[in-house]
Formats: C-alpha cells, sequence, structure tokens
C-alpha cells in the first residue's frame, strides 16, 4: 500500500520519533493488517546518520520486496540468508545441500526405509529449530509435534536423531537450510554488529531464528521487533509460543502499538474485536459484509480468486472433491500435506483400499491411545484428521494407486485467481483476498492458540467474510460467547 506521508496516524509516528530519537529496544505490537511492513520502511527514513543498521525479513519473497524500497544504508536478509553469510565467513566455502541430513539417515538407515528417514528428518529439523539436543527434550519434542516413531521404540529413534544432529554439526564442508539458523549458535559465529535490528513476524520465528536475529545487535544497539502474539499459531513447526515473553524478560523493552487495520472492512475488524479488542478500523475502510452460509450454499458463492479455510484439512478435502465434480477449479494449498498422507499409506504396506482402511481404523486407534496415555489432556484431532482425510480420499478409490492419485491431484501447485484455494487457517496467513470462506465447524474455543487462529482466519478478508456452517449459523452465537 503506497501511502504519503500526512497520511501516517499517530502511532506510526511515534513509531518514526522512537526510530530517530529512541533509546533502548522497542517492541511494536501490530495487529493483523496494520501496513506494519510499511511503516518499517517508512521508519528506516529516520534511523540517525552513520548508524548501521539490518532488516531481517521472514522470507525470501519479502527480502526482495523490501531490497527495492528500503535505502542503500539498511542491509536487508532474510535470517537463514543471514546466518549463511557468516557460516561461510567462518567457514569458508561451504556446499549448500538440501538434503544433507537425509544423506545423513540414509548412511546409517536402510534407504527403503523411507518413511522412518523422513520422520528422523522432521525430528532433527525441529531440533534445529528448537536448540533442542538432549535425550530427554528430543522425546517431549517426539511427543509434541507428533512425530511417527513407526515400528522403532522411543529410545532407539532417540539415539538416530542424536546420531544424525551430531553428524550434520560434524560436517562443516555441507549445511542445509536448517543448519543456516543452526550452525550460528552451535559455534558462536560472528553474523555481524549492527547499531539497528529490525525483526518483522517476531511471532512466528522459532528459538534459533530469535538467537540469531538478537546476536547481530550491538552490545549497545537496539533492537526493534514487531510482533502480533494473536498470530502466534506456529507453535507446532518450532516457532516460540512464549516469544512476547521471553522477548520482554531479555530486552526489557518499551512498547508502541500499530492498531489500525486498513486490510478488512469495519464490520469484520468489529468481529476480530471480541478476540482482539485493541485492533481498530481505518476511519475510510468499507463496511463490508458478514454472511452466514448454509454449507449446502458454498458452491454457488465461493468463485475462482476467493478462499475457503478451515483449522481442520479434512473438511477441505471434502469440500475441494465436490468442487472438483462440478468443474469449479479448485485446489489445496500444502504440499507436504499429500506427503503426509501418502506416508501413512505406505507405511501401511496394504494392496488394497479395503485392507487399507480396516489398517486406518486401528491405526487411528493406536495413535490415540498411545498420545492419550503419555498426554491424557492433549487433543487428539491431528491423527484424527489425517485418518478423515485418508477416508475421504479413499471413497472414489478402486487401487491404491487411485488413492494416491487422488492425494497428488488435490495438492498441485496453481495460479490463485483462477481457483477456488482451499486452506488451513496456518497456511493461509500472510494472504488476504476480497472473499473468505471460512468452514466454522472446525473452529474451537480450547486454548489461546485455538482462538488466534480464528482471529487470523477472519482477518483475511478484505471484502466479505463468509461464515460457513452446517446446523445453526455461527455470527449470533459468537457475538453473544463475548458479550
Amino acid at each position: 500500500m503506497t501511502r504519503s506521508t500526512h497520511e501516517w496516524s499517530s502511532y506510526q509516528r511515534e513509531i518514526f520519533r522512537d526510530i530517530s530519537k529512541g533509546e533502548g529496544h522497542t517492541l511494536v505490537i501490530a495487529r493483523a493488517g496494520s501496513a506494519k511492513t510499511s511503516s518499517l520502511v517508512e521508519g528506516s527514513r529516520y534511523i540517525p546518520k552513520g548508524k548501521s543498521s539490518l532488516f531481517c525479513a521472514f522470507n525470501k519473497s519479502i527480502q526482495l520486496e523490501l531490497k527495492d524500497k528500503l535505502g542503500s544504508y539498511v542491509e536487508c536478509f532474510t535470517l537463514h540468508s543471514l546466518g549463511y553469510k557468516g557460516i561461510k565467513q567462518r567457514f569458508g566455502n561451504v556446499q549448500l545441500d538440501y538434503d544433507k541430513s537425509w544423506k545423513i539417515i540414509s548412511s546409517f538407515i536402510d534407504d527403503r526405509e523411507k518413511d522412518l528417514i523422513f520422520n528422523i528428518d522432521k525430528a532433527v529439523d525441529l531440533c534445529k529449530a528448537t536448540l533442542t539436543d538432549t535425550p530427554i527434550k528430543i522425546e517431549e519434542l517426539i511427543e509434541k509435534y507428533d512425530i511417527d516413531i513407526g515400528e522403532t521404540s522411543m529410545s532407539e529413534f532417540i539415539s538416530y536423531v542424536s546420531k544424525t544432529l551430531r553428524m550434520c554439526k560434524e560436517d562443516t564442508k555441507t549445511i542445509d537450510f536448517n543448519d543456516m539458523i543452526w550452525f550460528p549458535f552451535v559455534y558462536r559465529i560472528n553474523v555481524g554488529s549492527y547499531d539497528f535490528v529490525f525483526v518483522d513476524e517476531a511471532h512466528d520465528l522459532c528459538k534459533s531464528q530469535i538467537e540469531l536475529a538478537l546476536s547481530a545487535c550491538k552490545s549497545n544497539g537496539r533492537v526493534i521487533a514487531v510482533i502480533d502474539p494473536k498470530q502466534a499459531i506456529y507453535s507446532w513447526r518450532g516457532a516460540d509460543a512464549e516469544v512476547l515473553t521471553n522477548l520482554k524478560s531479555r530486552l526489557l523493552p518499551k512498547e508502541l502499538h500499530l492498531p489500525i487495520c486498513y486490510r478488512c472492512p469495519k464490520k469484520v475488524v468489529y468481529l476480530a474485536q471480541k478476540i482482539v479488542p485493541d485492533i481498530q478500523s481505518y476511519v475510510n475502510s468499507i463496511d463490508g459484509e458478514i454472511i452466514d452460509l448454509h454449507i449446502s450454499e458454498l458452491q454457488k458463492y465461493a468463485k475462482p480468486g476467493s478462499y475457503v479455510i478451515s483449522r481442520l484439512n479434512a473438511p477441505l478435502i471434502r469440500n475441494c472433491l465436490q468442487f472438483l465434480k462440478v468443474n469449479i477449479p479448485s485446489n489445496i494449498l500444502g504440499r507436504d500435506i499429500g506427503q503426509n498422507l501418502s506416508n501413512i499409506i505406505k507405511r501401511s504396506k496394504k494392496k488394497n483400499v479395503k485392507s487399507f482402511l480396516t489398517w486406518l481404523d486401528k491405526w487411528e486407534q493406536d495413535e490415540i491411545a498411545i498420545f492419550t496415555a503419555k498426554y491424557p489432556k492433549a487433543n487428539t484431532d491431528v491423527i484424527s484428521d489425517k485418518a478423515d482425510c485418508l477416508r475421504m480420499l479413499s471413497e472414489d478409490a478402486n487401487t491404491i494407486n487411485d488413492l494416491n492419485g487422488n492425494i497428488d491431484n488435490l495438492f498441485k501447485d496453481n495460479v490463485e485467481k483462477n481457483i477456488v484455494l482451499h486452506s488451513s487457517i496456518h497456511r493461509i496467513k500472510g494472504k488476504e483476498c476480497h472473499d473468505v470462506f471460512v468452514l466454522t465447524d472446525t473452529l474451537r474455543f480450547s486454548s489461546e492458540e485455538e482462538l488466534n487462529l480464528q482471529y487470523v482466519a477472519f482477518t483475511r478478508a478484505k471484502s466479505r467474510l463468509f461464515l460457513v456452517y452446517k446446523e445453526k449459523p455461527f455470527s449470533q452465537d459468537y457475538y453473544n460467547c463475548y458479550s
């Protein structure tokens, strides 16, 4: 969004003053759609002359976008590229191999055991992200992130993870994507020393990324971190769920705010206020619409270019299949979801769909029993969701090949404007479109992160938000539960 100087809000001008004349570290609490990136770009113009500065972008696309907007006096890196730069300075011309961990694991696990290798690799990635290395902590991580250990014992699986971590550390001539943020911590690598370090999307960062960003700041420098703790929904993939608390205790920062939402219409912001009371509407925003829609009318209203989003994956598969059957171009965001489902099929070793479904029922029961035995109060939705996905994908499959083909067809990459994009809330974060359809029956109220998911879902809409229900309209009860 291009905005002239006189349009900056009082909240944004306060951030500019802090960058120009403030002292100490600063946390900027920036709500959904609050033009935080634009505010930081403008704020970079207020960096005092002669001061070195680093902007940590959340991903490569944002980095490329920012490089064209930031002044030449601001260095802009993703945290991975920042770590990579420091690693090369320490170890020389290292080779980048995205399959490094996989190859290491394959050196002591039979390559035919691809499911086991895949899950060890997943655990290793999470260990690097969360800076986990002791057996007790690795076991906690395996349980927390629902990593399938297959037919191996827990102690054996942990030994494989520990061995892989050790071999990854010893090989300093080759690095993978996760080593870029892990090596600087393991080897205490200097990635630079800046007067100002800007950290965007801090709520999405894992522990190793936070440590890397903070290490780049001079002892008397300033960290300007932008965060919306109400958009913290990635604890399942290693993001630091306590990042706000941890940054406060580490930095002792002042807090500034960006509460005005420029993306969403006023009615959507009013709904979001039930979860995040301090988010505000932009005075010139349209009113927009919030529409309770029965699931039977979803195909009538959801057109290419719109989003259908859900907390769970199984309902997305059900609806996407129905769209495709009536020739409405549709797809599901997230190819690794399909890979995970394919791995379960492989693990079953079944040759036909009927025997696979019988095996799947037992697999679901066993997985839930194992999980609840260790964590009696834990939510087992993620296990049942995988099973339900596979049941639905099996409905019109005559063979296992048909089943795998159904998975491949649903998770193709495609051009968003030409399809109805079905997505989990987790994967749609950071995106926006005019018409958003939320499958409200999938929402939960059981924890703070579940409410964060609702907030993220609602605030994707730029014009109309459809609250899709099966039995009774969603919005009235929703408003009442917060009144």
